[in-house]
């Protein structure tokens, strides 16, 4: 074939994976917009994408592979007895299932569930913020699809995201498709009509940090005492909230600042320290959440905590080491600081009133906590702790963790397992860790395949806690955990 037709076809082969693939990667954009909107069918950005239609440009994903196909063919170079055209064929029939299996039929229902709402059917806005979360749940998909063949190179895992939706950015000019993201005015043929919008606030593009501590007590469990061998009546759990404001520092949190409620409700992330360590060391990786629009909420583990576990000796004393057994009572910990934390939101005056929603929640942990975390989502024995929560998380993050054989309070055996129903779940783990070794949560990877979404990120070259606090790969961690949190929550 004459080199020019040849490159007419590798640049329309091009465009049209950048055009397909982009309008989905926008979908799940606009699909995020929906679902963090409390009114829908009052936001003019939202019923602007989501009027009916048929989204002809993500259909173009279709002429990818035949004109790959018709390239490999008529072209003068050898490469169809190669690998990796047909690895990138496999890849897309993936990415193309799940767009016509999963995502384009919720984009559907969305839009129906959308009709309903502007007819006055507000009993709809469960069904269609669920639309929404599939839709974004598709995208994700698609994300991790194509970044199997970067493993290599993990280092950029997640980059991809942004890539992607640059570039859809551009095709959306392109091809007159309005997504209205930031609340601009602008036209749309996707619905047939043009129509324009008023200018909403728009947020920052990252927040500075607020902080405020709540002293919660327990009274129906007991806290172990490892001096004596027996337990202590109730638990206190001294709770830090880290919220969105635009007061104070960037590179400073700042007690009781007024929060940015203007821009809320903000979803939230309920995080589990390890052992003899505390919600403060993590400070890094908490901010980074913040600046990103999420509220954390992070108890003091009345046992593992760095305090206790000095006034017992240090974690190489007996004392100090058995300690470390109450962490088989932190998923109640768990569900009862977020009962808590539901209830201060409730209210109608206070810093935390109205600020979150709690519907759109995650957990994460590390090390122990992320042994608690992950027993309290995936684990037997912990599931009535999980159906006591107020909300059903969305998304996991375990850092560093692995399975527990054993139920709550060190009593009966647990077993892990995940299934269709399941949050997302992501897995960050040192190949070099000593304390937990890779081994480990290579186990608990194993034991949750049936989850909606998987993610493992590979550390090569770092310490157990380092990553986690300020360290080493701690960048890495702060990207991947805070883009994973955004496509899932």
């Amino acid at each position: 074939m004459p080199a020019p037709a040849y490159d007419v076809l590798l640049i329309l082969h091009i465009a049209s994976a950048f055009i397909g693939f982009g309008s989905i990667a926008i979908g799940g954009w606009a699909a995020s917009a929906g679902r963090r909107s409390g009114d829908p069918a009052g936001e003019e950005r939202v019923v602007r994408f989501f009027r009916e239609g048929t989204d002809w440009p993500g259909r173009v994903i279709f002429a990818v592979p035949v004109l790959g196909l018709v390239m490999l063919l008529v072209g003068d170079h050898p490469d169809i007895g190669q690998a990796w055209p047909w690895i990138g064929l496999g890849l897309w029939v993936v990415a193309a299932g799940v767009a016509s299996g999963l995502g384009w039929p919720a984009e559907r229902r969305a839009q129906a569930e959308l009709a309903s709402l502007q007819a006055g059917d507000s009993g709809r806005l469960p069904a269609f913020t669920e639309a929404c979360t599939q839709m974004e749940r598709a995208a994700a998909l698609i994300t991790v699809c194509f970044e199997r063949r970067r493993r290599a190179a993990h280092r950029r895992r997640f980059g991809i995201i942004a890539v992607v939706l640059l570039v859809a950015a551009g095709v959306a000019a392109c091809t007159t498709i309005t997504h209205h993201v930031l609340g601009t005015s602008t036209s749309s043929t996707r619905g047939g009509t043009t129509s324009t919008s008023t200018t909403v606030p728009k947020p920052p593009s990252s927040y500075n940090v607020g902080l405020t501590t709540f002293d919660w007590k327990d009274s129906t469990r007991g806290t172990l005492n490892p001096t004596r061998g027996e337990e202590i009546s109730g638990r206190v759990l001294t709770t830090q909230v880290r919220y969105p404001t635009l007061a104070g520092s960037a590179t400073i949190e700042t007690a009781g600042a007024a929060p940015a409620k203007k821009f809320g409700p903000f979803p939230v992330i309920v995080f589990a320290h390890g052992y003899d360590v505390s919600p403060l060391y993590y400070e890094p990786l908490l901010d980074a959440w913040v600046h990103a629009g999420f509220i954390v909420v992070s108890p003091i583990f009345p046992d593992e905590n760095t305090a206790t576990v000095g006034k017992y000796g240090g974690p190489t004393s007996t004392d100090g080491s058995y300690a470390e057994n109450d962490v088989y009572s932190e998923p109640g910990d768990i569900a009862y600081v977020l009962k808590q934390f539901d209830v201060a939101v409730a209210k109608s005056s206070g810093t935390l009133a109205g600020l979150a929603d709690i519907s759109k929640l995650a957990l994460a942990g590390q090390s122990d906590g992320a042994n608690v975390v992950a027993a309290l989502a995936y684990g037997s024995a912990y599931t009535p702790i999980w159906q006591s929560l107020p909300q059903r998380p969305k998304a996991v993050a375990v850092l560093s963790g692995q399975a527990w054989s054993i139920g709550p309070g060190e009593e009966g055996t647990n077993t892990t397992a995940a299934s269709a129903s399941s949050p997302a779940v992501l897995q960050v783990q040192s190949a070099t860790d000593t304390c937990n070794p890779a081994q480990l949560a290579a186990d608990l990877f194993s034991h949750l395949g049936g989850a909606p979404v998987h993610l493992f990120e590979t550390l090569t070259n770092a310490a157990h806690l380092a990553p986690y606090v300020g360290g080493t790969d701690s960048a890495i961690v702060e990207k991947v955990t805070t883009q994973f949190f955004e496509l899932m929550v």
